[in-house]
């Protein structure tokens, strides 16, 4: 997490970086997946907190799930979206969640918002060996009132066939705390970046032992054990 000077002065913005290398996801695997859940979806109970926006799976499939924290003394409201284009033949996902608070001692400092956009075209593109996508195929931002976070994550092709994604992170101060940022930096900086390039790291070990394994499943025996996990033995 770095500071870039402008005029002589540092600008209220942190910034990190770190690359990893992950086991690569074949297209027709990963589409093959999507198939299956959407279709395991179709015969799974819901209830009373999930709402069906569209389902189309040539199309569209949205969905949105809200749930109601009854505290008495922080009572709040999370709304989540999740949706795909298209089911058949993947193009785009996106995933959204906003946390509201409706009452209690600064409320108004407990709630916020997030967004993840995943650009599977771009993705593909950006794993081959041809014209690298302009923009970042996954992008994120989370937002809260006194920060904002915004994250774009680049694959591209590794010389063994591996992945090598970088993530990069932007955080900038809101209202308040928007002049008390280069402080904190200055004193958690080091200390920030490091954690978070560990948790990149375990994340990435993680994805290197469990995906490998599913990939190597065939279609029928993978859709089995999709069920079993979502509809139970």
């Amino acid at each position: 997490m770095t500071w870039r000077p402008a005029s002589g002065r540092p600008r209220r913005t942190a910034r990190f970086r770190h690359t990893v290398t992950l086991a690569p996801v074949p297209r027709r695997r990963l589409e093959s997946c999507v198939v299956a859940l959407h279709d395991l979806a179709e015969v799974t109970d819901t209830d009373q907190c999930l709402t069906v926006v569209s389902w189309d799976r040539r199309r569209e499939t949205a969905l949105e799930v809200v749930t109601l924290d009854g505290d008495p003394d922080r009572p709040a409201r999370l709304v989540c979206a999740l949706g795909l284009t298209s089911a058949e033949r993947p193009r785009e996902a996106w995933l959204s969640a906003t946390l509201r608070p409706s009452g209690g001692k600064r409320a108004e400092y407990l709630g916020g918002t997030g967004r993840l956009h995943l650009d599977l075209g771009r993705w593909w593109q950006a794993t081959g060996h041809g014209r690298h996508p302009s923009r970042a195929p996954l992008s994120g931002t989370l937002t809260h009132p006194l920060a904002r976070v915004s994250v774009t994550v680049v694959p591209r092709p590794a010389p063994d066939g591996r992945w090598r994604v970088t993530v990069r992170a932007r955080l900038s101060g809101r209202s308040v705390a928007r002049p008390l940022l280069p402080l904190a930096t200055a004193v958690l900086g080091r200390r920030a970046r490091r954690a978070c390039a560990e948790a990149l790291d375990r994340a990435a070990a993680a994805w290197n032992t469990q995906v490998p394994e599913l990939v190597r499943k065939d279609g029928e025996r993978l859709g089995a054990e999709l069920a079993e996990a979502f509809l139970g033995p």
